[in-house]
């Protein structure tokens, strides 16, 4: 008989995590396969885009989330790969998708404010992402 392994499945968290990713990827029209979204010690997630800030026109956007300060916009600087924020959505760590897309069209449009500082979010993951559980 040969051997088989159980399938893995991914924690509750991190299916959560993918469908909230995936729902503000589709507000923002980018394929949910070219996001990244992963819970470990620290939840994190990845949202490439297209479009470019007024103040970096050569430089591509990326969208980052993570649990402990939400979701930020930001851009490569440098050969080193470093990211620099460009601004950040800190009202609240998990608002809706149409929300994360109206700040990124505010952000592109040179509507948005200079990034504010944060204050680090301890709310467990899980309640934070329950609507966007199985």
């Amino acid at each position: 008989m040969p051997l088989t392994t159980k399938p893995e499945h991914e924690p509750p968290d991190e299916r959560a995590l993918a469908a909230y990713v995936g729902a503000v990827a589709a507000e923002l029209d980018v394929p949910v396969e070219d996001t990244v979204a992963e819970v470990s010690e620290v939840a994190t997630a990845e949202i490439p885009l297209a479009e470019r800030s007024p103040e970096h026109p050569d430089r591509d956007l990326l969208l980052i989330w993570d649990n402990r300060h939400g979701w930020q916009l930001t851009v490569e600087s440098g050969p080193s790969g470093a990211l620099t924020e460009v601004a950040a959505l800190s009202e609240n760590l998990v608002p809706t998708p149409e929300q994360v897309a109206a700040f990124v069209v505010d952000v592109v449009a040179g509507r948005a404010a200079r990034p504010v500082p944060r204050t680090r979010i301890d709310d467990p993951l899980t309640e934070l992402l329950e609507r966007y559980a199985d």
